[in-house]
């Protein structure tokens, strides 16, 4: 079958590193890591293991990370040398054994991609994942798979970015037929937007802030529209295309920091006071109760802390690394909560509890008049990946918000 594989070379890791800020063609080019080509199909693991064949597989930017040696080292031991991109997936169950019954074949189905002591086939699961928290699962270098976080960038599995791949029976979800397979696509990474907002749920009449409007930080402005919550949503784009589309998502003021004074711009919405001393960046006395960091960088964690108010939340939906920068004195000074948010397991929500990406497909299918089909904005042959990868690395220049391949 074809695929877009990863397999890790140091020096060509490096180059890539080096080199990608300035020069984006390195990432597709016969010197990045990345390539596509003719492997074996997986084999499944075992009889509680499903293949399913793609039929659509999106770009995220944690794989634009990957690939542009952006992604931090702490997550070596954790990951294999070799692996196929692709962990936002929709597809079709072609082959399961008579044990596995929440699937026949013929389903369409999403994947919830990360391993867990249950897809590691460890007997007694680890204080984490008995609490419904496999997300943080300390089994993740353990068990039957060699050491990864999810299908996508398992050595054993296959991922998306493929023709065919294979997983764990615990790790499928139905799509209803009501779904188009754009917005099945869209259920992962809806759900780590979910899985985000919940971390700090924000109380009614609360005014709140997403920065930035990729796929995640319009995901978040979605789910903020779609929960029964009655709060004021503040969002930053940094292109127009993103503008529209995060009013179409439910976003009520849309700011661009290039444009508009973010600071002077809140303080007025929060009736806050901008303060500025003597050396260094301002602060703000007040603000918003939430601030949804979908972006993660040094500088948009420094200014999230700052404009919030004293008591307030910080979470980080994007993925941080090394935060050089940022100034922690909101956490200590005004108890500004940071938190990080990583992907997605089970929610506790007003006394019920149940799986993300149960919770995620239920919202969606009660709240269709939200056109989240239309972040799908380009879809790509595997043939065509250099093409993909670098639409979905010039949003500017493409308009792209989510890419996607298509097996269909």
């Amino acid at each position: 079958m074809k695929a877009i594989k990863f397999k890790l070379n140091i020096p060509k890791y490096l180059a890539v590193k080096t080199l990608s800020s300035r020069f984006r063609s390195i990432t597709t080019s016969p010197l990045s890591c990345v390539s596509l080509r003719e492997v074996s199909i997986p084999a499944t693991i075992n009889e509680n293991w499903i293949r399913v064949r793609t039929l659509k597989s999106g770009i995220c930017g944690s794989d634009l990370s990957v690939l542009n040696g952006k992604t931090s080292f702490s997550m070596e031991p954790y990951s294999p040398k070799s692996f196929i991109f692709g962990h936002e997936i929709v597809g079709e169950v072609v082959e399961k054994a008579p044990s596995v019954k929440n699937v026949r074949e013929g389903d369409r189905v999403v994947i919830e991609p990360s391993h867990s002591c249950t897809t590691r086939g460890i007997e007694k699961p680890c204080p984490n994942c008995r609490r419904g928290q496999s997300h943080l699962c300390i089994n993740i270098t353990n068990g039957h798979l060699s050491p990864s976080i999810a299908i996508g960038y398992s050595y054993e599995t296959g991922g998306g970015w493929g023709e065919y791949f294979v997983a764990h029976k615990s790790q499928v979800y139905k799509v209803p037929d009501s779904f188009s397979n754009e917005e099945a696509v869209l259920v992962e990474p809806f759900a780590v937007a979910l899985h985000g907002v919940l971390r700090r749920y924000p109380p009614n009449g609360a005014k709140v802030l997403v920065l930035g409007s990729g796929t995640i930080g319009l995901l978040t402005i979605a789910v903020l529209k779609m929960l029964p919550i009655r709060c004021k949503i503040y969002a930053t784009a940094r292109y127009r295309f993103q503008e529209e589309m995060a009013k179409e998502m439910g976003a009520h003021v849309v700011i661009n920091p290039a444009k508009v004074d973010l600071y002077d711009f809140m303080a007025k919405a929060t009736n806050a006071q901008v303060m500025k001393p003597s050396l260094g960046k301002r602060v703000m006395e007040g603000g918003v109760q939430r601030v949804y960091d979908t972006i993660a960088s040094p500088e948009t964690i420094d200014d999230a802390l700052r404009l919030t108010q004293a008591g307030g939340s910080v979470v980080l939906v994007g993925t941080a690394a090394d935060a050089k920068g940022v100034d922690l004195t909101p956490v200590w000074f005004r108890e500004v909560d940071l938190l990080g948010s990583y992907v997605y397991s089970s929610e506790n929500f007003r006394g019920r509890k149940r799986k993300t990406f149960e919770f995620a497909i239920d919202l969606i299918k009660r709240n269709r008049k939200i056109p989240l089909k239309k972040l799908v904005t380009h879809q790509f042959k595997l043939e065509d990946w250099k093409k993909a990868l670098s639409t979905a690395q010039s949003r500017g220049k493409t308009n792209a918000v989510k890419v996607v391949f298509s097996m269909e």
